[in-house]
């Protein structure tokens, strides 16, 4: 009987143990947040070139036989450049009407036009970078002896932006852990700056943001422009290419006491 009510005496106390402790309210944990970044600077290893075999024409039909002999010109001189296919993707035919010719002036027919995209994607040499400049170069010279067109006008953008060109980093996300290492070493030298201002004991680290993400795969274009124009001063220094900086900024709560 002695052994029963034990038990009971010490079910009860517990009870009103952990009873009084929900009955406490939560202090709220005092923080500190700063806004950090990192990052590291890369030198690109993809060059992309994108150009255009369009043609028009009044009749439909005639657009698309006069691009498909264009196209095929283009494959040609692809093909003699040793590109190969792994390299190059081809889009599948765009036909547009050119409606506002036909609106704005009723002497001018509505026109037709076919367009094939061409898209060659290209590893930089990391020991010569230099002959990348070149290289380009001289397959657009050949790709417009086959009468590609080097640059598109961008829709819904005025003026018009030029972009046959684009320097690439593959898998950007690769250097995500280093710069985050980075922006965090940042944030606590922040932190500590703010909690000796305050007088206060920085603590552990309590939320961490990230407000600018690299993206999660494909590559990263961090430089674009219309050949042959390629602004040296921009993309070259010293006769190799630039590095270019990948930077994430987040923000960081610590709590203090």
């Amino acid at each position: 009987m002695k052994k029963i009510f034990g038990i009971f005496l010490f079910v009860c106390i517990l009870f009103l143990v952990v009873g009084s402790g929900h009955s406490q309210e939560a202090v709220p944990l005092k923080t500190i947040e700063v806004v950090a970044s990192g990052k590291v600077e890369v030198v690109p290893d993809t060059v992309i070139i994108k150009v255009l075999a369009r043609s028009s024409s009044g009749i439909m039909a005639d657009a698309l036989t006069l691009n498909e002999k264009k196209v095929d010109r283009i494959k040609e001189a692809i093909e003699n450049l040793r590109i190969t296919k792994e390299q190059v993707d081809i889009s599948d035919t765009k036909i547009n009407s050119d409606e506002r010719s036909a609106f704005y002036s009723q002497s001018e027919a509505l026109k037709y036009s076919a367009t094939v995209i061409f898209t060659i994607r290209m590893k930089i040499e990391k020991t010569a970078p230099k002959p990348v400049e070149k290289k380009v170069e001289k397959i657009l010279d050949a790709l417009v002896r086959a009468d590609a067109s080097l640059c598109d006008i961008q829709e819904n953008i005025y003026p018009p932006r030029f972009i046959p060109v684009a320097f690439s980093i593959t898998n950007a996300r690769q250097y995500e852990s280093k710069i985050l290492e980075s922006a965090l070493q940042e944030a606590k030298i922040k932190a500590e700056a703010l909690a000796k201002t305050m007088n206060v004991q920085l603590g552990e680290i309590q939320e961490v943001e990230i407000l600018s993400p690299l993206k999660k795969s494909g590559d990263l274009t961090i430089y674009s422009r219309c050949f042959p124009a390629l602004d040296e001063e921009e993309m070259f220094s010293s006769g190799t290419l630039k590095e270019i900086p990948l930077t994430i900024y987040l923000t960081v709560k610590y709590s203090f006491k």
